[in-house]
């Protein structure tokens, strides 16, 4: 495979990806064994030549392999995708001097929120006719100014150039360079590339990697319902339908439980989520926000905003009041797009794509302002128990907590269970009354509660498809991913399963895994990170059928569905006959070490082969088809920001080996001296001087083992400043056994973390 891998590689080749199918052989109708053997690979020019090309999986019939069928949109039926402002707009005088016109227009209607989507509206049409008009075809102008350059060039070669043609060279030369600069800049929005800074002409790049995503949105065909559709009209209709059926509510009130007493916001808290809203606060939110995000119906950026702050400053203030006064939107603020992004490689069924919620730019900002205000608080009501979307709490720790659960029940040598649920479109599913029960319950007053009511939860809706907005539906149920606003509401609900699990504990149900087996202390039965949820367990009939009770419970309160498909069930020491466990809850069953958010559970990491699926994850994002069009300094930006992130995840928990070190380091150094197409460069400067700091004339590359005993050490520090954190109250319980906070005690052998 990694001579398959290399070939692909050193030809510069690009794997298309396929859609009808996930794998294109299979061992027989008795076999679960199936794989992705068939492939085609094109070259870079040929991605040129057929941008459009698209690769399919067609049904086997006699064979065990899938055919393939390769085919070229034919361009008959222009697409019609909604009007996007391009960023590049903004970098050209002209456009500010036209705004200053435009903008000037007096607002008509009532209300400030319409009126301010009015101008938008009317500011859209003004820009369209002044890029036509105006400012012109950056691709265009660009192959124009490369086509006189090099004519003039040529009559260079035969003869002097007059002082006007002389100038004239040196003139498109310069008007050259800003084209490419402001392309750069179009083809980086298009990309959604934002690790990479602009200005150092990887525009190649963000071209190359635009085009990929297009071909991975694009459906040729799709699975509903157990049902294959053809025919974009045909794809079109059945998509709309499917989701506007998903987004009804089948029951207009829910049941839920009497005995739920959360923690409840104190007046303070509750006070500062309703103050009035201020330019500072709205404008430090603005300033926080990616200018390169996909827009909403309106088409409006954020950088926009942030760049024109001047112009429509005063119409934000003014919609901040009004809806802080009337908190409700008009349907022109609050009609969103739903995108449709493959979760994986292959989009086979319809359920093999994420809704992505694209929201109207005045809808968006208002929302993103709720969600700061609503993250102060989520500390004081949200359990210890889930990790995301809490300020202070990070994805490590539930990390690290499964891991030493994991280490502490193993070496009791009790009979176990885990379980690792997976919820069916969690965000989709979400019920309006049961969160606005929870948010009563907590103590949100009125006044907050009717925001979110206003902002989020009434939404008209139409689908993206193959780029056209098709379908015109209302939400009735369902948090939008996508809004800033979602990932806080729907720990809320969430927290609801915590708090049923909790109670299983506490009248003796269920017993969770103990930190400290011997002295029974730490007890965990279950953590969370938004919907990714483990339950900790004995191995135990009467504790899966209380577990499978309650999540039926859970269902009915939240409309929160558990996908029992892919719901699993592991084994934690020996457990006898442990599919009988899983036909109670009615899931699947595995003895093999678990995955928990990307962490591996009880795992040997001194292995080697271990690592291989981390090995191969990093060379895939260093030796990619698209890095050829890296220039130098986007590579080096490349292998220090982005890659420092993929490897810091593992190492900020495991102890990687010398030779799993040894081996990222030498696809390091290949991809930093690979040159263009099939040739090498050789290494200019020794490896250990790249890895010094600029000061000292080098690259600033991180030594990885450096960094790997850095990101270990830091929990030392962690635990010096996080009084209160529960992962360090259950680490506590497991080494220090009541002496100082920094002595531990020794470890029997660790846990497969590192800490």
């Amino acid at each position: 495979m990694n001579s398959f891998n290399s070939f692909i590689e050193d030809n510069d080749l690009l794997d298309l990806p396929i859609s009808g199918c996930r794998f294109t052989w299979s061992l027989g109708a008795n076999s679960n064994s199936q794989s992705r053997i068939d492939r085609i690979l094109i070259s870079p020019s040929f991605d040129t030549l057929y941008p459009d090309c698209r690769l399919l999986g067609l049904e086997k019939v006699e064979s065990d392999h899938s055919p393939l069928l390769l085919l070229q949109w034919g361009g008959n039926k222009k697409l019609n995708r909604p009007w996007r402002f391009e960023n590049m707009w903004l970098e050209d005088v002209r456009f500010f001097i036209g705004l200053t016109s435009w903008y000037s227009n007096s607002l008509q209607g009532s209300g400030a929120v319409f009126c301010f989507c009015m101008r938008l509206k009317d500011l859209k049409q003004n820009i369209k006719v002044w890029n036509r008009d105006v400012f012109g075809n950056i691709h265009i102008k660009v192959d124009r100014l490369l086509k006189e350059i090099k004519g003039l060039s040529l009559i260079k070669e035969s003869r002097p150039l007059s002082d006007f043609e002389a100038e004239d060279l040196i003139e498109k030369i310069l008007d050259l360079e800003k084209a490419l600069s402001l392309q750069e800049i179009s083809w980086r929005q298009k990309s959604r590339e934002v690790w990479l800074k602009l200005g150092d002409q990887n525009s190649g790049f963000f071209h190359k990697m635009a085009s990929f995503r297009r071909k991975m949105n694009f459906i040729w065909r799709i699975k509903i319902n157990d049902t294959t559709v053809e025919g974009m009209d045909n794809i079109a209709q059945g998509v709309v339908e499917f989701y506007s059926n998903l987004f009804l509510e089948e029951y207009q009130t829910r049941p839920f439980p009497s005995n739920y007493n959360p923690p409840c916001l104190n007046s303070a808290e509750s006070a500062s989520l309703e103050k009035p809203f201020t330019e500072e606060e709205i404008w430090e939110c603005l300033s926080d926000s990616d200018g390169t995000k996909a827009p909403g119906p309106d088409g409006f950026s954020f950088e926009f905003y942030k760049r024109c702050w001047n112009f429509v400053k005063t119409d934000v203030l003014n919609c901040f009041s009004e809806f802080f006064a009337t908190g409700r939107l008009p349907k022109i603020a609050t009609h969103s797009f739903i995108c449709l992004v493959p979760k994986k490689g292959a989009t086979e069924d319809i359920k093999d794509l994420r809704p992505i919620g694209l929201m109207g730019s005045v809808n968006k900002l208002i929302c993103k302002v709720l969600s700061k205000r609503l993250g102060q608080v989520l500390p004081a009501v949200v359990s210890v128990s889930q990790h995301a979307s809490v300020r202070g709490r990070q994805i490590s720790e539930a990390g690290l907590i499964a891991n030493e659960l994991v280490d502490s029940r193993r070496r009791s040598k009790k009979p176990s269970l885990l379980i690792k649920l997976d919820i069916e479109k969690a965000f989709d599913n979400v019920s309006w009354s049961c969160l606005f029960t929870v948010l009563a319950r907590l103590g949100f007053k009125e006044k907050w509660r009717q925001w979110i009511l206003g902002a989020v939860c009434s939404p008209t809706i139409s689908v993206l498809i193959n780029g056209e907005s098709k379908g015109f539906f209302t939400a009735h149920k369902g948090l939008r991913q996508g809004d800033p606003s979602s990932p806080g509401l729907f720990v809320l609900v969430m927290d609801i399963l915590s708090f049923m699990l909790s109670k299983l504990k506490e009248d003796g149900k269920i017993k969770g895994f103990f930190m400290n087996e011997e002295e029974q202390r730490g007890e965990v039965t279950h953590l969370l990170f938004a919907d990714d949820t483990l339950i900790f367990c004995d191995a135990s009939p009467d504790q899966i059928l209380h577990i499978t009770v309650t999540l039926a419970c859970f269902q009915a309160v939240t409309g929160l569905k558990i996908n029992l498909d892919k719901t699993v069930i592991y084994t934690v020491g020996d457990v006898p006959e442990p599919e009988f466990f899983a036909n109670i809850l009615g899931c699947n069953w595995s003895s093999n070490p678990p995955k928990y958010l990307g962490y591996p559970l009880g795992a040997k990491l001194n292995v080697i082969s271990f690592w291989y699926p981390i090995l191969l994850n990093y060379k895939k994002k260093l030796e990619s088809w698209s890095s050829r069009y890296l220039s130098a300094g986007g590579r080096l930006v490349l292998l220090k920001s982005v890659l420092s992130n993929l490897s810091g995840y593992y190492f900020s928990l495991f102890k990687a080996p010398k030779k799993v070190i040894e081996d990222m380091e030498k696809v390091q150094r290949k991809f930093l001296w690979s040159g263009f197409g099939d040739k090498r460069k050789t290494p200019l400067v020794e490896w250990r001087i790249c890895k010094s700091n600029r000061n000292n004339g080098g690259l600033g590359i991180r030594d990885l083992a450096t960094f790997n005993s850095a990101m270990l050490c830091k929990w030392l520090w962690k635990y010096g400043v996080n009084n209160n954190g529960w992962w360090r109250t259950l680490i506590d319980i497991k080494y220090s056994k009541g002496k100082s906070q920094w002595h531990t005690g020794g470890s029997r052998g660790g846990s497969s973390s590192s800490v």
